[in-house]
C-alpha cells in the first residue's frame, strides 16, 4: 500500500517486514526511529512461532475404505455372494488410476449360521455356505489384492435373526481371547464388533470393548495378524446412567482401543426401499465429535448408501460430507450388480478420496451455518491446505460463500479447486462464492492459502517421574522423557476450540500412546507413530476443546505399562474455526415460560443450560415469555433443538399469537446431539411471546431460542463520496481492497462515518467490516450505530497491509437510512475497506 508521497523505499520496507512503519499503512508518523529494531524483534518472534521444517507432520493411518455386506445382502452371505462382491470391488478399484483405493471386503452378520462351537470352542462353519471354511474366503479376498473383514457381537445373542426366527449368536467374555485369535488365524484383517448381545447381557460397554481390544492385541502378538477393530455400540447411549458412555458414547473412551467406532444408528435398513437422505444428514450431525478423531482413530457415521437409489445430487452430498468428515468410506451398494457410470465416477473420484484419506487424520468442522445451508471445512496436511463443502440442504439452488477467516487462513490470495469437477477455479482473496450450490447438494472445494501464524509453547511443569533430557533437534534443546505428565500453561486461544500440534520423539518401530487433556477435562488417547530412528522430532495434530483465553494442556502416560513418546513442545496451529455451540438467550426451561399439556423439563447434557423441554406436540405446548426486542421489526430467531428420530419433526411457531408458521426440524442424529433452525417473524418493541406446538404430532425437544442479527444487503465503500472523513482520515490506494481504495489514518483524531446505510426494517444487524492491519498485533476501534454508545472492536493482524480481513459487529439500525462511525480516541484503528 503506497501512502501520500509514494515513498517507495519506505513502502518496500513495509512489505518486507509486514509492519506499520514510517507512515506505511496508516496510523503512524513519518518518523519512527525505534521502528526498525521493533520490526526485527517482532519478525523474529513470529518466526519462532512457526513449526520448523525439521519437525515434519508424521502421517497417521487413514480411515478404512472398503465395502460391507449388510446394506445389500443383510444376513444372506455365502462364499459365492462375497466372492462376487470382492470381484466387483476389485473391478471398481480399476477405475482409480492412482492414490488410495478401497481395501476391505467386510462380511457382516449371517456368516455363522450354525451358532455352534466344537469341543475346543472353535466356530462350527456351515461348509455348504462356506466351502473350504472362512479361511478360504479370506484367501480369495486376499487374492484380489483386498483385505478381509468379519463380524461378531460382544454378547452371546446377536442382533439379527435367522430365517427360522431365532437370533444369531455372538461372543462373550469367556470367548473373546479364543474368537479373535481364530479370526486372526483365518487371516482376517478387520472385525466389526456389535453390541446388541452385550446390551442384552447388561455388559458395561467400555469394559466389554476394553476386553475385546485386549483380545485383538493378544491375537496380533500370537499371529502377527493385525485386526482393525470397529466398535458398533450406539444403542446404549443415553439408556443407562451406570455406563461410562451414558450420554457420551464410545468417542469418549474408544480412541486408543479401536480404529473406528459407530456414533449413530443404522443409516439404512436392508430391504427398506430407496434410502432416506434425512438419515444421511442425521448421521452426519450425530457423528460430530472432532475432539475424538485424531492420530488414526475415527468417528464412524455408518457405511454409505450412495448408488442405492437416492438422486445424483444427494449421492454427491453424501459422499462429499463423509470424505470431508474423514469418515470410513465403506460402500454399501451391491457391487455384484451393474453400477451406474455416475456412481462409479463419484465413488472413485481420486480427489474426494484423497481428502478422506488425508495424512493429518482430523475431522472436518462445521464453520458456518445459515438455516439449512452449512459450510464445512477440514484441515489437511500441508501448509495452508483446506477442504471445504458448501452444503445447501434447502429446496432451491443458492449461491454460498466461504471466507478465509472461517478456514484459519490469511485473507490473501488463495487457490480454489472444484473437487467434484476436478477443475481449478482460480485464485481469490478473502473469500470464494460458489454461484450455484444445487438444492440438496454440495460444492466441494480444495483451498490452498496462507496459514495464520502458529504459536509454540514449552513445558511449564513435570510430574509423575517425567524428566528433561537433552535433544539437539528439539525446540529449546530438550525433551520430556519417562513420561508421567507434562503440563503446558498459558496456552492462548482466541476462540473456543482449536488445533494443537504436538512435537515428539519416537525412535522405535512401534506406535506409542499418550493422553491429552485440556483444563483438566476428559482425556483422549493419542497415537504417536515412529518419528525416525535417529531421534528426529515429528508432530501429530489434534482438535482440542480449548476455551477462549488461557488454557492448560496436559500430556500424560496412558498407564504404567503402556510406552509413551518423549515430548518436546506443543503449538496452537491454524485451522478451520468451528462454529460455536448454540447458546440460548432464552432457555426453554426458564421459570417464566409457560408449559402446557404434556410438555416437561428434562435433563439434556449437551443443551446450553443443561436442560430442555420435551413432549411438545400432541397437546403439549411451550411458550417463551418476555422475549425482548429493541424496536418493532422483523426478526430472525434461532431455535436450538434435539431430534433423535431418523427423519425430521415439525412444529408450529407463532410470534405474539399470530398465525403460526410450520418449521421443519431435521434429525440431529440422536438425542445426544443438538441442531439449530431459524424462523422469521415480527416482534414488537418491548416484551414478546413465542409459542412452539404441534397439534398433530411430536415436535422436537427445545433447548432455547436466540435472536439472530439481520444482514445488510449491499456493500458500502469507505471511500464513497457521501461518507464523512474528519481529523486526519484520508482515502488511499489499496490494491487488494474491493474498489482498490480504502480509508486510513483513522484514530488519534481521525474518524470515518458511513452515511446512507439503507435498511428496510428496524432491528439488530450484523455488519461485516473489511479492513487491513499490517501490525503484528491487533488494532482496536470504536464502532457506533447511529451515534449510539460505541462498541470496542478488536481487529486482528491481516498479515500485511496488502491483505484484507474481516470482523463482524452487531448493532441496531432503524428503518431507512443509517450511519456507522469508526474511530479510536487513544490509538490507531485499522484501515477500512468497506462494510456489508
Amino acid at each position: 500500500m503506497t501512502w501520500l508521497n509514494s515513498k517507495r523505499g519506505i513502502t518496500a520496507l513495509c512489505f518486507s517486514i509486514g509492519l506499520s512503519l514510517y507512515g506505511c499503512g496508516g496510523g503512524g508518523s513519518d518518523s519512527d526511529p525505534g521502528g526498525a529494531s521493533v520490526a526485527k524483534a517482532s519478525a523474529a518472534a513470529l518466526a519462532s512461532n512457526t513449526p520448523s521444517p525439521a519437525m515434519p507432520q508424521i502421517p497417521v493411518p487413514a480411515p478404512p475404505m472398503g465395502w460391507s455386506s449388510w446394506n445389500s445382502l443383510e444376513e444372506n452371505v455365502s462364499y459365492n455372494t462375497i466372492k462376487a462382491e470382492a470381484d466387483g470391488l476389485a473391478a471398481l478399484n480399476a477405475n482409480i488410476a492412482s492414490g488410495p483405493k478401497y481395501q476391505y471386503v467386510n462380511i457382516d452378520e449371517g456368516w455363522w449360521t450354525s451358532g455352534q462351537r466344537d469341543a475346543s470352542g472353535n466356530f462350527i462353519i456351515d461348509t455348504a455356505q462356506w466351502p473350504g471354511g472362512m479361511q478360504a474366503m479370506a484367501q480369495y479376498i486376499h487374492s484380489k489384492g483386498l483385505k478381509a473383514g468379519i463380524y461378531i457381537d460382544a454378547g452371546p445373542v446377536g442382533c439379527g435373526t435367522r430365517a427360522n426366527g431365532t437370533h444369531f449368536v455372538g461372543s462373550d467374555y469367556a470367548h473373546y481371547t479364543h474368537d479373535f485369535l481364530q479370526f486372526a488365524q483365518w487371516g482376517y484383517d478387520f472385525v466389526k464388533v456389535d453390541f446388541c448381545g452385550g446390551s442384552n447381557a447388561s455388559y458395561d460397554p467400555q469394559n466389554a470393548y476394553t476386553a475385546v481390544a485386549a483380545a485383538v492385541q493378544n491375537a496380533y502378538v500370537q499371529t502377527g495378524q493385525q485386526l482393525a477393530l470397529n466398535i458398533c455400540d450406539w444403542g446404549t447411549i443415553g439408556n443407562n446412567s451406570a455406563y461410562p458412555d451414558y450420554q457420551q458414547g464410545p468417542w469418549a473412551w474408544a480412541p486408543g482401543l479401536a480404529v473406528s467406532w459407530r456414533t449413530t444408528g443404522d443409516i439404512y435398513g436392508p430391504n427398506s426401499g430407496v434410502p432416506n437422505f434425512g438419515a444421511v444428514t442425521g448421521n452426519l450431525a450425530g457423528n460430530y465429535h472432532p475432539e475424538a478423531q485424531h492420530t488414526g482413530y475415527y468417528n464412524d457415521p455408518d457405511m454409505m448408501i450412495a448408488g442405492m437409489g437416492m438422486s445424483a445430487v444427494h449421492d454427491q452430498a453424501h459422499v462429499s460430507l463423509w470424505a470431508l468428515s474423514g469418515a470410513p468410506l465403506i460402500l454399501g451398494n451391491d457391487l455384484a450388480k451393474p453400477v451406474s457410470a455416475a456412481t462409479i465416477s463419484l465413488i472413485t473420484n481420486p480427489e474426494v478420496i484423497a481428502i478422506d484419506q488425508d495424512a493429518l487424520g482430523v475431522q472436518g468442522l462445521l464453520v458456518g451455518q445459515s438455516g439449512a445451508q452449512q459450510v464445512w471445512s477440514r484441515l489437511l496436511a500441508g501448509s495452508g491446505q483446506r477442504a471445504v463443502v458448501l452444503f445447501n440442504n434447502t429446496a432451491a439452488d443458492a449461491a454460498m460463500t466461504v471466507t478465509w477467516n472461517q478456514l484459519g487462513l490469511l485473507p490473501s490470495s488463495a487457490s480454489v479447486r472444484d473437487v467434484l469437477a476436478q477443475k481449478d477455479l482460480g485464485n481469490y482473496a478473502g473469500s470464494y462464492t460458489a454461484p450455484v450450490v444445487p438444492a440438496g447438494g454440495v460444492v466441494m472445494l480444495r483451498i490452498g492459502g496462507t496459514d495464520t501464524p502458529a504459536t509454540s509453547y514449552q513445558p511449564s511443569s513435570l510430574t509423575g517421574g517425567a524428566v528433561y533430557a537433552s535433544c539437539a533437534s528439539c525446540a529449546g534443546g530438550r525433551k520430556v522423557t519417562s513420561l508421567g505428565s507434562v503440563v503446558f500453561s498459558g496456552v492462548a486461544s482466541a476462540n473456543a476450540g482449536g488445533f494443537v500440534q504436538i512435537a515428539y520423539v519416537n525412535s522405535g518401530t512401534q506406535t506409542l500412546k499418550a493422553k491429552l487433556s485440556v483444563n483438566g477435562g476428559l482425556a483422549t488417547t493419542l497415537a504417536f507413530p515412529p518419528s525416525g530412528s535417529n531421534g528426529s522430532v515429528g508432530t501429530v495434530t489434534a482438535y482440542a476443546l480449548l476455551q477462549a483465553g488461557q488454557n492448560t494442556v496436559t500430556l500424560s502416560n496412558v498407564d504404567s505399562t503402556t510406552a509413551a513418546p518423549d515430548i518436546s513442545s506443543i503449538a496452537t496451529v491454524a485451522g478451520p474455526m468451528a462454529l460455536q455451540p448454540f447458546h440460548a438467550t432464552y432457555e426453554a426451561e426458564a421459570a417464566n415460560n409457560t408449559l402446557s399439556g404434556g410438555a416437561v423439563v428434562a435433563n439434556c447434557q449437551q443443551c446450553s443450560g443443561g436442560k430442555d423441554v420435551g413432549y411438545i406436540g400432541n397437546g403439549g405446548t411451550l411458550v417463551f415469555n418476555g422475549v425482548a426486542a429493541p424496536a418493532t421489526a422483523n426478526y430472525t430467531v434461532t431455535i436450538g433443538y434435539v431430534n433423535g428420530d431418523g427423519g425430521p419433526r415439525s412444529a408450529q411457531v407463532s410470534f405474539n399469537g399470530a398465525a403460526p408458521v410450520t418449521v421443519s426440524f431435521p434429525s440431529t442424529g440422536g438425542w445426544s446431539s443438538e441442531g439449530t433452525v431459524q424462523v422469521a417473524g415480527v416482534l414488537q418493541s418491548g416484551n414478546n411471546t413465542l409459542t412452539i406446538s404441534n397439534p398433530s404430532g411430536w415436535a422436537p425437544d427445545i433447548d432455547g431460542i436466540a435472536m439472530t442479527a439481520q444482514s445488510l444487503h449491499a456493500k458500502y465503500e469507505a471511500e464513497a463520496a457521501n461518507n464523512t472523513l474528519s481529523g486526519g482520515a484520508v482515502v488511499a490506494n489499496c490494491q487488494p481492497c474491493s474498489s482498490s481504495k480504502d480509508v486510513g489514518y483513522i484514530g488519534n483524531g481521525g474518524t470515518l462515518t458511513f452515511n446512507g446505510i439503507a435498511t428496510s426494517s428496524a432491528g439488530s444487524y450484523a455488519v461485516t467490516i473489511a479492513y487491513a492491519n499490517g501490525d503484528p498485533g491487533p488494532r482496536s476501534a470504536q464502532v457506533s450505530f447511529n451515534g449510539a454508545a460505541p462498541a470496542s472492536v478488536s481487529f486482528p493482524p491481516t498479515g500485511g497491509w496488502a491483505s484484507v480481513g474481516t470482523v463482524q459487529v452487531t448493532g441496531i439500525f432503524q428503518n431507512g437510512n443509517n450511519t456507522l462511525t469508526i474511530s479510536n480516541p487513544s490509538g490507531w484503528a485499522p484501515d477500512i475497506d468497506d462494510i456489508q
